[in-house]
């Protein structure tokens, strides 16, 4: 974590984190974590809107399978979402 701070800090003239685990240390859905938060922003979600909407009870894995599921109408492919969403979205 220390790393991660450190290049924000030189990289970034703003940033924020929320303190909350979302995901487990061996979880494989960070990419559709990714790819709804992009979503999410581009409809005017913020992100702590966006974090408010999953569970800390040790249930937003599956949580953001379901919501990925129904966004992009697809299960995420190991190469990532950006096929997935731009078949969804037709790009």
């Amino acid at each position: 974590m220390p790393d991660l701070q450190a290049f924000l800090r030189r990289n970034c003239t703003s940033w924020d984190h929320n303190g909350r685990q979302l995901q487990g240390l061996t979880s494989d859905v960070c990419s559709k974590y990714c790819c709804l938060f992009a979503l999410y922003m581009d409809l005017s979600f913020t992100p702590q809107q966006f974090v408010a909407f999953l569970n800390t009870d040790g249930g937003a894995e599956w949580q953001v399978d379901g919501m990925f599921a129904s966004e992009f109408g697809a299960e995420m492919p190991r190469s990532g979402c950006s096929s997935v969403a731009a078949a969804a979205y037709k790009i």
